[in-house]
């Protein structure tokens, strides 16, 4: 698949690019954004706007590379062309899965399902359309998150890397001067902008915002505005020559304005579901062009840190994610900046010596040459599926309650308790299956008190009507109908002493009730009303049944720590969970067999503070084993004052 180019005047309108070091220090910084963010710091909230700078940088640069290979070649090889993309980006990222699989078979317990999955999505660049058609429902968005989760931009690039070659090819066919080739190009780059813009606004309006920011379709916009960029008259000319006043001043204050809008948005923003995207990366493209030609704006970023960070970006990009989920708070003992570091450090040298070592090796030909580098790409990954196989077998479905593999309705497991004994179940949402797991751990030793049986929903609160609008979506409860049900049989088939509550982050959400046409929290008298009578009902089944209810109250949450909602929700406002445990209290006034347990006020005396990241590490959930060590101690004696304070 080769078509001959003009290169008389094809190379006077684009001419040959060169290498820029100013777009590598804008690599460089896109990719501390990233880091940061990825790591938990509150700095760059919007460093989804750093991840569309890439996409708009990628456009722009892999239009260069199509078109410099017409001008020095008169013609396009497009197997060519794809085998040095590959040669390029495929050996990080074999390495990437290869360290993904070393730390799953040796330090973590994930879903081998999923994990395997995960892999071989990765391994054909559909990660994105792996994450995507996986749903995102309420519990998912607190599940531990996949290593390879960040293999779906990586995806995006390379679905983008095969098609646009074949447009330019198809065009180059079809055209017989250099001027028609331009403008069928430019034309159709416009197009399919355009194009994007509309199935982005489709998305948005249907509320699939996961599309928006997974599919190829949506985000395609971006790469396609640094196209054009890269088509435009004079860019090639532009680097060459000092930097007019005109890009740097444009780029200065594009510039800034992508370091504020980093600092301000979040993901959820509404606006960028609306085109905001594909506008942002006007602003990309204005920052990458304005920083080819020499001057100020060019020697500010190659400065050399940025320098080199953007030499390695690629292997930062693949390296960090996998490490940030491995060095954990638990796992190195420390937490916050001290924690960033060490993560940044550990990535920083696994990037370097994938650079070093095999990246540069394997791009420049001193590794593979002849048959062996064209059988390369195919055989790696056909070797890295087989390996993804055999590690995914051999690893056992983890122990603790997983929320990756969760059901819509999930029961925990029984266990009959000790003559003498007090038993207790756990019942709720998601907060209660955490909490549960580490609670199990502790019971297991302890001569006082057995857990076993219960109910907890993922995606499920006591609330179980109308939608519920999270981290800017809305949810329905078509699986949390049947609660009470649900409850009544838990109990029946265990019949603990104690059936232990805990709920509250579902409920802080903006709701709407059925029949209801405006949109409700706590601290509404509607919703608290409501609110209340779910309350009495949960109570009521317990008592029904026999079972001393044993409610904790919520404390206050950051749901905007979790890795994937990188966005200050509304659910996390003190003033709402502070109602939620009010109207607890109020309904213990009208149901004296119900004994509240105030975990609020225990968290709040916790040493470390109340949003400790060992404690909870998304702001949410409890950690489990942290429950085992120090909390479950405390929630035995709690629950024992109750069980004999009721009988």
């Amino acid at each position: 698949m080769t078509t001959t180019v003009r290169p008389d005047e094809t190379s006077e309108t684009f001419g040959v690019f060169g290498y820029h070091p100013g777009l590598d220090g804008v690599r460089g910084m896109a990719m501390v954004i990233i880091f940061l963010f990825h790591a938990g710091s509150p700095i760059f909230p919007g460093a989804v706007l750093s991840l569309s700078l890439f996409f708009t940088l990628s456009g722009f640069l892999i239009t260069r590379l199509l078109l410099d290979e017409g001008v020095r070649q008169s013609a396009i090889d497009l197997p060519r062309f794809w085998a040095r993309r590959l040669r390029r980006l495929l050996p990080a990222a074999l390495l990437g899965i290869v360290f993904v699989m070393v730390l799953s078979a040796t330090v973590w317990n994930p879903d081998p399902n999923e994990l395997r999955t995960d892999i071989l999505a990765s391994l054909g660049y559909g990660a994105n359309w792996r994450f995507l058609l996986q749903g995102h429902s309420y519990a998912q968005l607190f599940q531990a998150p996949s290593p390879l989760l960040h293999y779906w931009s990586l995806a995006i690039e390379e679905q983008f890397y095969f098609l646009l070659p074949l447009l330019v090819w198809a065009i180059a066919r079809r055209t017989n001067s250099p001027r028609g080739f331009r403008l069928t190009l430019r034309a159709s780059l416009l197009i399919g902008i355009a194009i994007s813009l509309v199935v982005t606004t489709v998305a948005a309006a249907t509320g699939n915002t996961d599309f928006v920011y997974y599919s190829l379709p949506s985000r395609a916009g971006e790469l396609l505005v640094g196209a054009v960029a890269a088509t435009s008259l004079g860019v090639a000319q532009l680097a060459r020559r000092p930097a007019p006043k005109w890009a740097t001043l444009g780029g200065t204050l594009a510039l800034i304005a992508l370091i504020v809008l980093c600092a301000t948005v979040t993901r959820t923003s509404p606006w960028l579901s609306w085109g905001g995207f594909v506008g942002f990366s006007v602003i990309s493209s204005l920052l990458i062009v304005a920083a080819l030609p020499p001057g100020p704006l060019a020697k500010a970023l190659s400065v050399w840190p940025l320098l080199m960070l953007g030499k390695i970006s690629y292997g930062l990009y693949i390296y960090h994610w996998p490490v940030i989920l491995w060095l954990t708070p638990e796992r190195v003992g420390v937490g916050g900046a001290e924690l960033i570091l060490i993560q940044a450090s550990v990535t920083l040298v696994l990037a370097i010596i994938s650079y070093v070592l095999v990246e540069q090796p394997v791009r420049r030909g001193r590794v593979l040459h002849g048959v062996a580098a064209r059988f390369a790409a195919p055989v790696g990954i056909v070797a890295m599926a087989l390996a993804g196989l055999l590690v995914t077998s051999t690893l056992s479905s983890p122990a603790r309650l997983d929320f990756a593999a969760a059901t819509s309705v999930n029961k925990i497991p029984v266990t009959l308790p000790a003559l003498g004994e007090t038993s207790v179940a756990f019942f709720g949402d998601s907060t209660a299956l955490m909490t549960a797991a580490g609670f199990e751990s502790w019971a297991a030793t302890s001569p006082k008190i057995s857990q076993g049986g219960g109910a907890a929903y993922y995606g499920c609160g006591i609330v179980r009507d109308g939608k519920a609008r999270f981290a800017g979506r809305e949810l329905t409860f078509e699986a949390c109908r049947s609660i009470p049900e649900q409850w009544s049989q838990a109990l029946t088939e265990t019949k603990p002493q104690v059936a232990i509550i805990q709920v509250g982050p579902i409920e802080a959400d903006d709701h709407l009730l059925p029949g209801d046409t405006e949109w409700r929290f706590l601290g509404d008298p509607v919703f608290d009303d409501y609110l209340a009578r779910r309350m009495i009902e949960a109570v009521d089944v317990v008592i029904d049944h026999g079972a001393i209810p044993v409610w904790l109250k919520s404390p206050l949450i950051e749901p905007e720590r979790s890795t994937l909602l990188p966005n200050a929700d509304p659910s996390g406002d003190p003033a709402r969970m502070k109602r939620f445990n009010a109207i607890l209290d109020s309904v213990a006034k009208r149901r004296p067999e119900l004994k509240i347990v105030d975990l609020a006020a225990f968290v709040k005396r916790w040493p470390a503070g109340e949003f400790d990241v060992v404690l909870r590490p998304d702001g949410v959930h409890f950690d489990p084993a942290v429950v085992t060590a120090s909390v479950a101690p405390w929630l035995e004696a709690e629950v024992l004052k109750a069980a004999v304070r009721k009988r």
